[in-house]
């Protein structure tokens, strides 16, 4: 997919969600740990998980709007190739129907 559209804005977007599932993670696990307690590990994941949280989006809207994109580049490949494919069996079936001079195409002469 990389190839053929450019996928900038949802590397970005995975990335961010990675940072604040992690962030998330270590919050959980600091809550485990102190057993509920608020902790010295407690606040510092917090703080981290809402820092992540500030980075993403405020809603889908975005990430519909790059699929779109996405979606797009794909069909237009998917047009180009059948473009091409539709240039090669023109020109295979031009070529097929075209007359043939005495010979032509007929391979080697076998030996007497």
């Amino acid at each position: 997919m990389a190839n053929s559209v450019d996928v900038t804005v949802l590397r970005e977007w995975i990335a961010r969600n990675g940072r604040y599932d992690r962030a998330l993670g270590d919050l959980y696990e600091a809550l485990l740990a102190s057993k509920g307690r608020l902790t010295a590990a407690v606040r510092t994941a917090i703080v981290q998980e809402a820092s992540a949280k500030k980075r993403l989006p405020p809603d889908s809207r975005g990430l519909v709007v790059v699929m779109a994109a996405i979606a797009q580049g794909g069909m237009n490949g998917a047009v180009t190739t059948i473009e091409d494919v539709r240039g090669e069996l023109a020109s295979a079936l031009t070529s097929a129907s075209r007359p043939r001079s005495p010979g032509e195409g007929a391979g080697p002469t076998p030996p007497p």
